[in-house]
């Protein structure tokens, strides 16, 4: 029973790395776009909220707090309640952490 838990144990760390290093390699293109809605002054409030989503998602594999953390700063200049929102998930995800 041991033996196939750490089979077990051994494939979802190898699944998980592999992911961190996919989500790692999209963040050129997620810095690009965040990038481009600063630069743009950008104010579309459901193309931020999405590449916001997908920042929370990879907070699960500890990736893109940098990310994450420039995009909501960006954010909060004219939203800073939808802003604050994203914020307290992130915090409270990394509580649970």
């Amino acid at each position: 029973m041991d033996m196939i838990f750490s089979e077990f144990a051994d494939k979802i760390k190898k699944v998980s790395e592999s992911l961190r290093t996919e989500m790692k390699r999209n963040l050129k293109t997620i810095d690009s776009e965040i990038e481009i809605i600063i630069n743009a002054e950008e104010k579309n409030i459901n193309y931020i909220e999405k590449i916001l989503d997908i920042l929370l998602d990879y907070a699960h594999l500890s990736v893109g707090k940098k990310q994450f953390n420039k995009l909501t700063d960006y954010y909060a200049t004219f939203n800073k309640e939808n802003a604050g929102f994203y914020k307290k998930e992130y915090d409270e995800f990394l509580k649970e952490e």
